[in-house]
C-alpha cells in the first residue's frame, strides 16, 4: 500500500516514461511478487509530493536552491520540481546567487 501511496502521489513531470522506468526498477529488484517502497527508485522514494508553488517565487532563496540540488544530485529540473519553481526560473536564481560556476 505505501509504495501504491507512493506511485499515487507522484506527478509524473516525464508522464508514461517515467512511469515505465519506476515500474521496471521496481519489478527487477523485487522477488516476492510484491513492490515494497525500498524497490522504488531513489527519487521516487524520497520526494513523495512536490513542494507546492507560492505566489511569490522570491521566496527561494540560495540555500534552498543548494539543499534541492544536494538532494537530487544536481538535476537541475527535478530540483526546479521540488521547489515548486519553472526550470528557467532556477537558472535565473543560480545566476542571480551566482551559484551557476559550482561543480555539478
Amino acid at each position: 500500500d505505501s509504495a501504491l501511496q507512493m506511485f499515487m502521489n507522484h506527478s509524473w513531470p516525464g508522464n508514461i516514461r517515467e512511469l515505465e522506468h519506476a515500474l521496471e526498477h521496481a519489478f527487477v529488484l523485487c522477488e516476492q511478487g510484491i513492490i515494497f517502497p525500498d524497490q522504488l527508485p531513489a527519487d521516487l522514494r524520497t520526494i513523495s509530493e512536490p513542494k507546492k508553488q507560492t505566489s511569490t517565487e522570491s521566496i527561494v532563496g540560495p540555500q534552498d536552491i543548494l539543499d534541492v540540488l544536494e538532494r537530487t544530485d544536481w538535476n537541475k529540473a527535478k530540483a526546479a520540481r521540488l521547489l515548486g519553481i519553472n526550470r528557467k526560473t532556477l537558472y535565473r536564481k543560480l545566476s542571480r546567487f551566482n551559484l551557476s560556476n559550482l561543480p555539478q
